[in-house]
């Protein structure tokens, strides 16, 4: 692999019984430079639950991600107790466990000689520690750049605001605010907002052709500063605890190309100041193929979670605040709303 000599290190760790697992997520995820990146294979001398205790105390790692097959015997109840000590301490652990099928309990045996064990009580009992589960290796992914971008910032509830240039995106944003391990819902901004954010939009004449809601469609006559406004009044607004940025970029109106977006003004130069400033957590989507590449690297190389589609920043970004938001502001997962998985 190539290596990223001049990054600095990022405060996130890895930790996999296999090494292949590390190699692909890094490719992936180019820019997630972990501190540490531990392949143990099949645990002939530390464990999954030494790793996550040693690690998970250390002052320079905010996020730790998790791939495991099976544990050694009591081992996974080190295990919670180690992640449960990590989340404690303030620090995320994402983590995917292998063999959730006979098939696959089958197949991490052959690959580390793990025994896998009942798959649901490994789940529960990673859950009840506060670890941030996954079931799919992109939800990993992009469960890590989450943690690991967002790690700063304030979670006081799991209320979402939500911003497109695509009526369909807006559509789907909704239709995806519950899922296999959250839930989540659309801000509801009050008489205020509503009546705050219709002036906005008159502002930037698109009164006629924008409901003044949340989630919010711009359509694609929106420029540059119409997003920036609509973006400062979900972050400004009290009755917004995050909020998704999507934009599907064929559009005149937007600086989107790479010729485009060097120049002083575009996406590329605002969502990153935004993001910055923000003391909440706040995603950026583009939904588009390779031509708009440049777009969505120069707002990830910033710092920013980037997303390819606007329902799955939804969903990720559920998972994430749905671990960290406080059950006081109305953060945790109502179990009576959540999907089965």
């Amino acid at each position: 692999m190539p290596r990223r000599r001049d990054a600095p290190a990022r405060r996130a760790a890895l930790i996999s019984q296999s090494g292949a697992f590390i190699l692909s997520r890094l490719s992936n995820l180019e820019v997630l430079d972990p501190a540490l990146a531990l392949s143990i294979g099949n645990q002939a001398d530390l464990t999954l639950a030494d790793l996550v205790a040693a690690i998970g105390q250390r002052d320079d790692i905010d996020v730790v991600g998790v791939y495991a097959e099976g544990f050694k015997d009591l081992d996974g109840l080190d295990f919670a107790r180690a992640t449960k000590a990590a989340t404690a301490a303030g620090k995320a652990v994402v983590f995917y466990k292998a063999g959730r099928t006979e098939i696959g309990r089958s197949a991490a045996a052959g690959h580390t000689a793990a025994v896998a064990g009942d798959y649901d009580v490994a789940i529960a009992a990673a859950t009840q520690a506060g670890a941030i589960v996954v079931d799919r290796f992109k939800d990993f992914e992009q469960l890590m750049e989450l943690a690991v971008a967002l790690h700063g910032k304030r979670v006081g509830g799991r209320r979402v605001g939500a911003i497109s240039n695509a009526g369909f995106e807006t559509v789907g944003m909704a239709d995806a605010i519950r899922g296999a391990r959250y839930a989540v819902e659309m801000a509801d901004l009050g008489e205020a907002g509503r009546h705050a954010l219709g002036e906005l939009l008159a502002r930037h004449r698109l009164a006629g052709l924008v409901n003044p809601r949340n989630p919010l469609d711009l359509t694609p006559m929106a420029r540059e500063q119409a997003y920036e406004a609509a973006i400062r009044l979900m972050l400004d607004s009290d009755a917004v605890d995050a909020v998704v940025v999507s934009v599907v970029p064929m559009t005149p109106n937007l600086r989107t190309t790479a010729e485009e977006i060097d120049g002083f003004g575009s996406l590329a130069d605002r969502i990153p100041a935004l993001f910055r400033a923000a003391d909440k957590p706040m995603v950026f989507v583009v939904d588009a193929g390779p031509r708009y590449d440049p777009l969505a690297g120069a707002v990830r190389a910033a710092g920013v979670p980037v997303f390819r589609s606007a329902d799955q920043a939804i969903g990720a970004l559920g998972l994430y605040l749905c671990s960290r938001a406080p059950v006081a502001e109305g953060g945790s997962v109502d179990q009576a709303e959540v999907q089965s998985p």
